[in-house]
């Protein structure tokens, strides 16, 4: 089964939904405008997990530059590898 079906599945979403709630906690905005080395974001057009316009008001409210990964969702990496090698390229600092 496709993860994108497995994840349509009712248990198994009520189930990521629990993890998600358990496992993470807010940065605050004090804490994320202390962050002293370079940020970019990388980010799949189509997450539905954390959508884009997190990191469009990410990338706004600190200045960070972002990096949109199109035909992605929540793992870009993994879903267009080629693609989110090139905007971590563009993203890290040349030597």
């Amino acid at each position: 089964m496709r993860h994108a079906a497995r994840a349509a599945v009712p248990h198994v979403k009520r189930t990521m939904r629990q993890l998600i709630k358990a496992g993470t906690r807010q940065i605050s905005d004090v804490e994320l405008q202390g962050v002293e080395f370079p940020m970019a974001l990388i980010w799949g057009r189509g997450d539905r997990m954390v959508p884009l316009r997190i990191a469009e008001s990410a990338s706004s409210k600190f200045g960070w530059p972002r990096h949109v990964v199109d035909d992605a969702g929540h793992v870009p990496h993994i879903e267009q590898p080629e693609a989110f090698r090139r905007a971590l390229d563009t993203a890290l600092p040349g030597p």
